[in-house]
């Protein structure tokens, strides 16, 4: 059986979805002034996405099963076969030999790279914090929320399942994932299959093909799991998030290299003009 790509296209003899009132808009968006083509970019970009969302959610409620259906399908990858040299110098003959190799790779690159905690750094600095807490449930909105956050992408981790299919489903979904969130975090479980990550070999364009230390793996988590997580993320955040210290960048969102960088700049400003010495040492 042949398999044939499908791609994305604003031609209407491409996709049944693309109708007259969008290539009119398409057309006043090209001919608009530079006053105006920002906004009218905008309007033809979010009319284009509706369309394209109302389809995929016909597509789906169309066929036999629904919308779950499509959500249990197991999606096959098609990727082109690669060999590469395996420990004992031989070319790989198979996929599942080739996975094994890459498997040992990358293994060995997590293990060179692993480094001990050394947490007790930020536990001095942290306030004493005797209070109980532990994570709540969460409504629709939240799961909604944890949604829209995610990227509107095919790729998907082993269950087949991509975050443009969800974010096109949101609301078929809503209560489902709703009920298995709070299932989670009530029961303090997290679905094993949920934790299962896809991971792909990329080359990186330099070396041979068949060396296989010239790849970095792409991990790929299911995108529910990911759904979950934020979730869990949000609520640990608002827990935590205030009693970190306002010198703490790394890892904490609304916070950067830069921001690092500017409040250091600012206090050896400073501490210049009340005419003070000044060192910085690194640890």
């Amino acid at each position: 059986m042949s398999h044939k790509k499908v791609t994305l296209s604003s031609r209407k003899s491409m996709n049944p979805w693309y109708t007259s009132k969008l290539a009119s808009l398409k057309t006043a968006y090209k001919a608009s002034s530079d006053l105006t083509k920002a906004e009218m970019r905008n309007k033809y970009i979010h009319a284009v996405r509706k369309a394209k969302t109302t389809h995929v959610r016909q597509l789906a409620l169309s066929r036999k099963g629904g919308v779950w259906s499509i959500l249990k399908r197991n999606s096959k990858s098609h990727a082109k076969q690669v060999n590469v040299i395996s420990p004992s110098g031989d070319l790989t003959r198979s996929d599942l030999e080739t996975a094994n190799v890459f498997k040992t790779v990358f293994q060995s690159k997590v293990n060179s790279l692993k480094k001990t905690a050394k947490p007790q750094a930020l536990i001095d600095v942290l306030p004493d914090y005797n209070d109980k807490w532990d994570l709540i449930s969460c409504s629709p909105k939240n799961v909604a929320d944890a949604i829209d956050k995610l990227k509107s992408t095919l790729s998907s981790g082993t269950d087949g399942i991509s975050g443009r299919l969800i974010k096109s489903l949101k609301f078929e979904i809503l209560d489902a994932l709703t009920l298995l969130t709070n299932r989670c975090l009530t029961e303090g479980y997290f679905p094993t299959c949920l934790k299962h990550t896809r991971i792909i070999p990329v080359f990186k364009n330099k070396g041979s093909p068949k060396d296989p230390s010239c790849y970095r793996p792409i991990a790929i988590a299911s995108v529910l799991g990911k759904v979950i997580e934020t979730i869990v993320n949000t609520q640990l955040k608002q827990a935590i998030d205030h009693l970190l210290p306002e010198t703490m960048f790394g890892f904490r969102e609304g916070k950067s290299t830069e921001d690092a960088l500017i409040k250091v700049t600012d206090r050896i400003k400073e501490c210049r003009q009340k005419k003070e010495y000044v060192a910085v040492g690194c640890t």
